[in-house]
């Protein structure tokens, strides 16, 4: 099985070459053995009707060179049949070639781009990392929010950033959703809460944060409670 860039013609460094036993004999055919005639070579994409090969294979260095043309790999697997007329001069083989870099191919990713793999239409991942101290000091407690975009911190674009606090016990709010100061000019984002709306011991909340990055609300949530922290 070959793997082969769907509906790109094969030439060069892309031709396949495989070896073809002489009939009835041991040895690989040569071109003194077998000159290929039209109907030698056919041609089924997909398990389709099978028709003549486009180029007939030519030998050198051993091998024989199939060329397929782009319409030739417009399939996900093509298989590539190699039958001799009746006085066989090699004998009866055959290859199958797999396609890639295309939504209709066997495989979609592109293994040409060794950047993406072709694939520029991968979603991003985003995540927020969402802190909780107790500060009992100043009976505060600190909230303190961080984005992230494919595991690189977020450090520009963050507009509107809140946080809420949902009670686990009944999904009512703690503090409903706030809205964030930044610190200084870092893009790391708190919000601190003091007497009725501070964790209390032995309840969990889970903190909500929401902000919008790169022209879309996004949302996180973390569980969290004063007995953990």
């Amino acid at each position: 099985m070959f793997l082969r860039k769907y509906n790109t013609a094969l030439s060069g460094g892309t031709l396949i070459r495989i070896p073809l036993p002489k009939a009835g004999s041991n040895d690989f055919a040569t071109s003194s053995d077998w000159t290929p005639a039209a109907g030698d070579v056919k041609v089924s994409i997909d398990g389709g009707t099978q028709a003549n090969i486009g180029t007939l294979p030519t030998y050198s260095n051993g091998c024989w060179n199939f060329t397929l043309t782009g319409a030739e790999l417009t399939g996900k697997s093509i298989e590539v049949n190699i039958v001799d007329s009746a006085t066989k001069a090699v004998d009866d083989n055959a290859f199958i070639v797999e396609t890639f870099g295309h939504a209709s191919a066997m495989f979609v990713v592109d293994f040409t781009d060794a950047t993406a793999f072709g694939l520029s239409s991968l979603a991003d991942i985003y995540y927020a990392d969402i802190q909780f101290t107790r500060d009992e000091a100043n009976a505060t407690d600190e909230f303190t929010v961080s984005w992230f975009k494919n595991g690189v911190r977020v450090t520009s674009g963050i507009t509107s950033p809140t946080l809420r606090a949902i009670k686990r016990a009944d999904g009512s709010n703690l503090f409903a959703a706030a809205s964030m100061t930044e610190i200084g000019s870092t893009h790391h984002f708190k919000l601190d809460k003091t007497t009725t709306s501070r964790l209390t011991v032995g309840e969990a909340v889970m903190l909500e944060a929401v902000a919008t990055i790169d022209g879309s609300s996004r949302t996180w949530t973390r569980n969290t409670g004063r007995d953990s922290t």
